[in-house]
């Protein structure tokens, strides 16, 4: 097998679909599919901070607003 393939890459080359070939080609793409998640990780993490603030707020909301309804 590893004969059959020596011999194939010593006339023909590496074969289009050798994996490394794949992987070279893929590499750019992998680093811009990382540099996106990193991203999408940030503005998660931005937009739960603003969540829990909002939440935060409404419960304060809702505690002064039973304060207020309470009889005299």
């Amino acid at each position: 097998m590893l004969d059959d393939f020596l011999w194939y890459f010593q006339c023909f080359g590496l074969p289009k679909s050798y994996p490394y070939n794949k992987n070279v080609e893929s590499a750019a793409s992998n680093d811009a599919v990382l540099r996106e998640n990193e991203r999408l990780k940030e503005e998660i993490l931005k937009r739960d901070h603003i969540i829990a603030e909002r939440n935060r707020i409404i419960e304060e909301l809702q505690a002064r607003l039973r304060y207020l309804q309470q009889p005299c």
